[in-house]
């Protein structure tokens, strides 16, 4: 978790996005954590240190399309109440 909020502090996300990241990065954890069991840490550093680059190379919007994209992939069943 420490990873994906230090990464939140320098990435850009939507007002909508950042109101969910709490549950995002939860659920997307364990989903992931299920599916992939224990080469979960080694996909996740991998995944985590690709955003890291693209943001550094000026790409502000990669955790948006990356969140974006796996609430799409991997919590489409996951029942979540979305405020305003």
């Amino acid at each position: 978790m420490e990873v994906m909020n230090r990464l939140r502090k320098v990435a850009d996300l939507s007002p909508e996005q950042t109101a969910d990241w709490e549950y995002f990065k939860t659920a997307y954890d364990q989903a992931m954590l299920n599916a992939m069991g224990k080469d979960w840490g080694r996909i996740f550093s991998q995944i985590m240190q690709q955003i890291i680059d693209d943001v550094v190379a000026g790409k502000k919007h990669a955790l948006s399309e990356f969140m974006h994209n796996e609430t799409l992939r991997v919590l489409p069943h996951v029942a979540a109440l979305a405020l305003p």
